[in-house]
């Protein structure tokens, strides 16, 4: 994590704590168990059994996967945090699709995302709307400057709207997620625990405080401390993009996509979350399920004590090592819409084409329009290039050569230079004791030098004519006698016809004459 400015390190976060009973432990990577009432806080065995996660960033930042969640029974549920990620389907969100992530966040409004504020109060009771945890907030949407939308006033388009996507449940978050491996601009979300609004956790708005409910002084935590604030839990979510999978006649959502896209400003899971509080039981979960299986880094984040939110740019790298895939670049193709010659990538197989079996993962070159689903039941299979191989495209059209162009050749005068400078009795380009060489340094291929001392009077005069296609020139320190010049301060004129011209001064001391080197 570096702040463009480096005086002003305002961001911190939550670090990871050992321990059962420890509301802090909110990252399960290890192997620890614990015994009733305490299993809660049971660690996830076999997906980071070395606690290499737990570490990242101090332990303020980690896989959705390995995050603790709200268990189903809450000894009391006022004060237990509960963790960051839902418990329903967390087995569904797969470590492999965990990817390499920049995180910035900014002050420039034009780069924010638009994304779902969720609903991260334990207890429905005492949350605005009787919002369950992990679904949209039920609050009024907001703008960028946190203006909340008019009640009734329907979604809109317009990215300036507060009810843009959506009358209620979206903010902004003032920043961008990118995923290193696939360039693509990520979906976000962030948190906000609406019973907390001492905490700023009931305006819409990402902006944490410093308070983590601890009692001591220095809001330093002691383990068995129940006054859990976290900053409002003003956590921040990103998700990836692991499917182009679409509903099939959906009762509310049709045929509309059915995980997270790559960024389209919180629409997907917006339409989800939407869904998931309008229906109960197994049909609610199943909506919300579709969010976090794509859920990818999580973030509990607290402003540092003795500064304000959002004082400079921050960039947060977050970088894991793993394999290059294949990768499906365009949209989900129906069974029937394959164009013959052109390649596709299997996203969810197996699938059964030309009368071969393609499992999950595979790239193939159609040979005929169509393909079957296999036992899979939402089988995708998507259009892709280079045989859904990593490929990546770069120009170097603003660093060529230019060349006959006026501009760039007045501005290349300010290259020319002569070097070292000063010389001290002997530079790197003499091989011999009796040599003495400076060099004339990023010349064209025409031009006149002039060495002048400083009462005008010319010392050499070298000349580089067209077909000398080198960049430099050698001056032996010698004046048109041959005999070694003084030490002194020296000019060097430098004249390129048509062009234009450039001075310097140069410094010499010479070393006295050796005569035993004769």
């Amino acid at each position: 994590m570096t702040f463009t400015d480096p005086s002003k390190q305002w961001l911190t976060g939550v670090s990871d704590q050992e321990g059962e009973a420890n509301n802090f432990n909110w990252i399960r990577s290890g192997t620890s168990t614990f015994q009733a009432p305490n299993t809660v806080y049971n660690d996830y065995k076999g997906y980071d059994d070395i606690q290499a996660f737990e570490k990242v960033l101090n332990g303020t930042w980690a896989p959705y996967r390995l995050c603790g969640s709200t268990p189903s029974t809450v000894p009391n549920p006022i004060v237990y945090p509960g963790g960051p990620a839902w418990g329903g389907f967390q087995t569904l969100t797969q470590m492999a699709n965990l990817a390499s992530v920049d995180v910035i966040i900014t002050s420039d409004k034009d780069k924010w995302t638009r994304c779902p504020v969720l609903e991260l109060q334990e207890q429905t009771t005492l949350a605005i709307g009787a919002r369950k945890k992990m679904h949209m907030r039920a609050s009024q949407s907001v703008d960028k400057n946190g203006n909340a939308a008019a009640v009734g006033s329907g979604a809109s388009s317009n990215p300036n709207d507060p009810n843009y996507i959506s009358e209620t449940g979206m903010g902004w978050f003032p920043g961008y997620a990118i995923n290193l491996e696939t360039g693509e601009r990520l979906n976000m979300a962030f948190g906000e625990d609406s019973w907390l609004g001492s905490e700023n956790g009931a305006d819409m708005k990402w902006n944490p405080t410093a308070n983590i409910g601890a009692t001591t002084p220095g809001n330093v935590y002691t383990p068995g401390e129940q006054n859990i604030l976290f900053g409002g839990k003003h956590y921040i979510y990103v998700f990836g993009h692991n499917s182009n999978a679409r509903f099939n006649n959906d009762a509310i959502l049709g045929s509309n996509l059915k995980y997270i896209p790559c960024y389209d400003a919180g629409k997907v899971a917006c339409d989800l979350l939407t869904a998931a509080a309008a229906t109960q039981g197994a049909v609610s979960d199943g909506y919300k399920r579709n969010v976090f299986t794509d859920a990818m880094w999580v973030n509990i984040p607290l402003v540092k004590h003795g500064h304000h939110l959002m004082e400079t740019d921050v960039n947060i790298r977050l970088r894991v090592t793993k394999a290059y895939t294949k990768y499906g670049t365009g949209e989900a193709v129906d069974a029937s819409s394959l164009v013959v010659g052109e390649t596709y990538y299997v996203e969810n197989g197996p699938i059964t084409h030309n009368s071969v079996s393609r499992p999950s993962g595979t790239s193939f070159v159609a040979v005929n329009t169509t393909w079957s689903a296999g036992s899979t039941v939402s089988p995708s299979v998507v259009s892709t290039v280079n045989r859904a191989d990593p490929m990546y495209e770069f120009n170097t059209s603003d660093i060529a050569t230019v060349k006959e162009n006026a501009t760039a050749a007045t501005d290349a005068l300010s290259l020319i230079n002569i070097v070292p400078n000063p010389y001290y009795s002997y530079s790197a380009y003499e091989q011999k004791t009796s040599d003495n060489i400076v060099k004339i340094t990023n010349l064209p291929r025409n031009c006149t030098i002039t060495i002048y001392t400083l009462n005008g009077t010319i010392v050499r005069r070298l000349k580089k004519a067209d077909n000398d296609a080198r960049s430099s020139v050698d001056w032996d320190m010698k004046n048109e006698a041959r005999i070694p010049v003084a030490s002194g301060v020296y000019i060097i004129h430098v004249d390129v016809p048509s062009v234009g011209e450039k001075v310097l001064k140069w410094f010499a001391v010479m070393r006295p004459l050796d005569i035993e080197a004769y």
